[in-house]
């Protein structure tokens, strides 16, 4: 059953009700907990998990969609101890961007955040249509948008706990008609609800322009708008700098990924050195308001239990590393706490 209930002024919804923004932080604005990446037609049916030993994990890490089971997140258990080590860490809030056609688990979400005492912020979407194909297919860009609006005013599905966001939209290269469908309804259920999108955009350094502009043309609020995944998607400090221009949010989320060796397109990706590189480029021009960190996780091998660097990296490591770098407390404190409560606070 729903339960309608309104937004609370100044307060970002988590999977166990409005709390005040204030009170939130610091954050990782972009990861999962719940979720099944796995490419469609991989693997043949009756393929087993791959059991990660300290003889694979590196391979695993560096071929992270190669091996069945790795990009499977589905024990609430093993998470609630992932989460337990990122609040020891200095974590204390999550944004979960898991969409429809990822297995998003709301119900499951609100476990790990009850029991690990983090504050989990759960996305409504659509995923590319490699994933949600069928499911946006099957609706109208009129549906979509109803469908949005419903989970952020009463909830997901058949459950009341409300989602936070929109997100994570994600476009295909190049961008499927039903996506750009599904994007559109985005911007336009944004226009009615203040809340905050995330974008996951083609790997094309044009296309975070161009979603810029749709969601602009459609109504939506470019200022309360994430791309995400640009070290992937931008090559150089100017195309970062003139996407920037646009007012958006600029999502650094690859943090713990060191190899720069990217298995979905022939890119460089920077490793963190280089990340806060290009942070740093942002914020003597002037864009620190803009900025917004986090790793991805979305493959077993990246967990602590499994030898990776964990969600709790960014807090542990690159802070440290920003501090040594001669990033200001107030510049670290911008990134990981007054930028993240702006783009999750509704208007």
């Amino acid at each position: 059953m729903h339960r309608k209930t309104s937004h609370v002024e100044g307060a970002i919804q988590t999977v166990l009700g409005p709390i005040p923004a204030r009170e939130l932080g610091p954050f990782l604005v972009h990861e999962h907990l719940l979720t099944d990446l796995t490419p469609k037609g991989a693997f043949p049916p009756g393929t087993p998990r791959v059991e990660i030993t300290l003889e694979n994990v590196w391979d695993i890490r560096y071929q992270w969609c190669g091996h069945y089971g790795n990009q499977i997140l589905d024990d609430s258990e093993l998470m609630t101890a992932e989460l337990k080590s990122l609040k020891k860490d200095g974590g204390n809030c999550l944004v979960e961007q898991t969409s429809r056609g990822l297995k998003p688990d709301p119900v499951g979400l609100a476990k790990i955040s009850r029991k690990s005492n983090v504050s989990v912020v759960v996305g409504t979407g659509f995923y590319t249509v490699e994933f949600a194909g069928e499911s946006l297919a099957a609706l109208s860009q009129e549906q979509i948008g109803r469908r949005l609006y419903a989970d952020l005013h009463q909830g997901i599905g058949n459950t009341d706990i409300r989602a936070g966001f929109i997100g994570e939209m994600g476009l295909s290269t190049p961008p499927h008609p039903d996506e750009i469908k599904a994007l559109k309804a985005a911007a336009r259920t944004q226009n009615q609800t203040g809340a905050g999108i995330c974008i996951h955009p083609p790997r094309d350094p044009e296309a975070p322009l161009r979603m810029v502009a749709l969601i602009k043309d459609n109504g939506g609020q470019v200022e309360k708008t994430a791309i995400a995944h640009l070290e992937r998607t931008l090559p150089a400090v100017a195309d970062y700098l003139a996407l920037a221009q646009t007012g958006c949010f600029l999502e650094l989320d690859f943090f713990g990924l060191e190899s720069g060796f990217y298995p979905f397109a022939p890119v460089d990706l920077p490793n963190d050195a280089g990340r806060l590189a290009i942070i740093r480029a942002l914020i003597d021009r002037g864009h620190l308001g803009q900025i917004l960190i986090s790793q991805d996780i979305c493959h077993l091998a990246r967990l602590r239990r499994y030898g990776g660097e964990g969600y709790g990296h960014i807090f542990r490591n690159v802070v440290p590393m920003m501090r040594a770098r001669g990033f200001r407390k107030e510049e670290v404190d911008t990134i990981l706490v007054e930028n993240p409560r702006r783009f999750l606070t509704m208007d």
